[in-house]
């Protein structure tokens, strides 16, 4: 796998988190802080990171049609009506971390479709 963050990622993640700090302030319980280093400093912390706490996301990528992706808004696999998939492997595209909640909603979504159409499977 040939994994690479442009400097626009980085950008946006670090846009979010000075998006993130603003609020907390705002409603009083909390900031987020990098510290004394500058935006550059963090920037450049966030490329050495990138790898280490990294999700690999969209190999099964979701899609209305089966030449844009591999299951369809249901989690099920074009053309295949028996094979869901439940992993941040279906996101067409991808946040700045933390994929589980979601794919935990996948997993339970999935299950509900599955158990109110277990005849037609």
């Amino acid at each position: 796998m040939d994994y690479r963050i442009s400097d626009i990622d980085l950008e946006s993640i670090y846009r979010a988190h000075v998006l993130i700090d603003r609020q907390l302030r705002k409603q009083g319980c909390g900031y987020l802080t990098f510290g004394k280093e500058t935006q550059q400093d963090v920037l450049n912390n966030m490329r050495e990171q990138v790898g280490v706490g990294g999700h690999h996301i969209g190999t099964t990528r979701m899609s209305q049609e089966p030449s844009e992706g591999v299951v369809d808004a249901d989690c099920r696999v074009h053309g295949v009506p028996n094979l869901f998939i439940a992993s941040s492997s279906v996101f067409p595209t991808s946040s700045q971390a933390n994929p589980t909640l979601t794919i935990v909603a996948f997993a339970v979504r999935i299950a509900s479709y599955i158990t109110q159409n277990v005849q037609t499977l």
